[in-house]
């Protein structure tokens, strides 16, 4: 029997990535960030998936503006094998792996809490940097020992669910290469105060979302093989 495959329209508001489910009008911030379903319980892939925690949605809603009505995090993501075609504004899920053509990226979700991989910089094997992916996220994070040699460009005000908005300092691109793929991301820089709850609690180096997503054509999240496919050739 044919395995089924369920396509949505894909929305980017703010560089957030919110999927558009037509059949119940509910809008859906995809977050692989997030290791829970956060806000009101969702229809997905003709299945009713539970939520809480509305207080963190409004919250989250306040701060971005996006007017959603709940977060898709890894308590459903995990489920299926979920495809993102941010050329064609779509992502689609199904039980059976797409097998898209790319680079292949070993990923771990530690605790179901969030999806992390391996990447490095500048092409040089020696710098692997340890880094979860954050489609919530609309800045890439790294830490500042990795920005010695590199130069400010800009400050921005970014914000996080349960700390608040603060001011970032964004450092001139660095190549962050991921299998035979080399991406141009401009990183940001926590303030002190904030590293604690964002990078140095999740015990890693990095946070990649937008960055990553808005460069490539097509990512299949596999984790059944527990990989991350990119795509960029066709854009």
């Amino acid at each position: 029997m044919e395995t089924k495959v369920w396509t949505y329209t894909l929305s980017i508001e703010s560089k957030h990535p919110v999927l558009i489910q037509e059949s119940t009008g509910q809008r859906l911030l995809i977050d692989t960030g997030s290791p829970i379903n956060i806000g009101s319980p969702f229809q997905l892939c003709d299945e009713l998936h539970n939520a809480s925690n509305m207080g963190m949605l409004k919250e989250i809603n306040a701060l971005s503006q996006l007017n959603i009505d709940a977060v898709i995090g890894l308590q459903t993501l995990k489920k299926y094998h979920c495809l993102f075609n941010y050329n064609e504004r779509t992502v689609q899920f199904s039980k059976k792996a797409f097998g898209i053509y790319g680079a292949e990226i070993d990923i771990q979700t530690p605790g179901d809490m969030f999806i992390s991989f391996k990447g490095n910089l500048y092409g040089d094997e020696k710098t692997m940097v340890s880094t979860i992916l954050d489609t919530g996220a609309t800045t890439s994070y790294i830490n500042e020992s990795y920005c010695a040699y590199a130069s400010p460009t800009e400050t921005i005000q970014d914000f996080y669910p349960g700390i608040g908005t603060f001011d970032v300092v964004k450092f001139e691109e660095i190549h962050f290469v991921l299998g035979h793929y080399a991406l141009g991301i401009s990183f940001g820089v926590l303030p002190k105060d904030k590293s604690i709850s964002l990078i140095t609690t999740l015990l890693c180096d990095a946070v990649v979302g937008y960055d990553l997503f808005s460069q490539a054509s097509m990512v299949e999240l596999n984790f059944e093989n527990n990989t991350m496919t990119i795509n960029i050739d066709d854009i």
